[in-house]
This record gives C-alpha cells, sequence and structure tokens, in this order.
C-alpha cells in the first residue's frame, strides 16, 4: 500500500530511541514526515540547518538540555507548537509546561490514536504554515527573512534579528 505523503513535518526528541522508533511508526503510518533527533542540542542545530517544522515532540527528561530548556531556545525564534511526550505525570510539571511552553501534554505509555488526535488538533488550531519547514521566506528581491536563523537580508546585508 501506497501512502500519501504530508507536507507537514513533525520532529520527534527523545533520548531513547525506542520511543522515538514508536513514534516515528506512527506518524509515518498516518502520513506525516517525521524526523526523530535524541537531544535538544541536535534538534537546535537540524532547525538552524534545515528549517522549522510544523510540530515538535518534546521528551521533559533528556540528558545536557531538557525538554523545558529545549522548549525555551525554540520559543526565542519561533511559535513551532510544541507537545510534551514524557513519562512524567506530576499536574505542578503538566501545568507549568502548558503555561510555559506547551501546546498539549501527553504521557508515556501513550495509545497511538490519541497521540494522532492530540498532534491534528494541534496542528488543526495552527491552520496552514507553509513557510515552516522553508530556510527562508523571500518576500521580494531585496528582503529574505530566515527564522531558523534569526536574520534577515536586506539588500544583501544580513541583519540579525
Amino acid at each position: 500500500m501506497i501512502k500519501p505523503q504530508s507536507s507537514q513535518h513533525i520532529i520527534a526528541v527523545d533520548d531513547q530511541p525506542y520511543m522515538l522508533n514508536i513514534i516515528k511508526r506512527i506518524l509515518e503510518n498516518a502520513a506525516f514526515t517525521v524526523t526523530t533527533i535524541e537531544s535538544g542540542e541536535q534538534v537546535l542545530q537540524h532547525i538552524h540547518r534545515h528549517g522549522i517544522p510544523h510540530l515538535l515532540l518534546v521528551d521533559l527528561h533528556m540528558p545536557m538540555m531538557s525538554g523545558l530548556e529545549l522548549s525555551k531556545a525554540i520559543r526565542e525564534f519561533s511559535d513551532v507548537p510544541i507537545i510534551m511526550v514524557t513519562g512524567i505525570s506530576d499536574k505542578s510539571v503538566i501545568i507549568d509546561s502548558l503555561n510555559k511552553y506547551a501546546d498539549d501534554y501527553i504521557t508515556k505509555p501513550f495509545a497511538g490514536q490519541e497521540l494522532l488526535v492530540r498532534i491534528r488538533r494541534v496542528l488543526r488550531r495552527m491552520q496552514d504554515f507553509n513557510y515552516t519547514s522553508n530556510d527562508s521566506i523571500h518576500i521580494d528581491d531585496n528582503f529574505l527573512i530566515n527564522f531558523a536563523k534569526q536574520e534577515a537580508i536586506i539588500a544583501e546585508k544580513s541583519v540579525q534579528l
């Protein structure tokens, strides 16, 4: 069976490869384009090189850079929706995550259908953000904006945003 390809790109970040494999399989079967990454630092590097995805799935507990630290760094240059996918079910952590950075929160273990419903609901609220996967937006011949690199090119001169 040939699956239709979605134009919606999702990055899943978790330090557990088996969890990333589960998420990738669920999302690819639902026709999403998926990139799996094992650390927050690698997510920032990937976005810098390849552009902003349509949605991020972020685990809270990761070595070196926690999911909250990653989300804070992402929020400095993007409004990309973030869904926390984590084993932490503590109500204060859930409330703090939702108040600060997350558009939704799901605890592990989760049902694949629940994850898909939450993703689709968040993406539906965001409407059509086709620019997100592009490295930059060309406004006209003299004006370009690169959200991931946080710069604008005006008359061939770079301006940091």
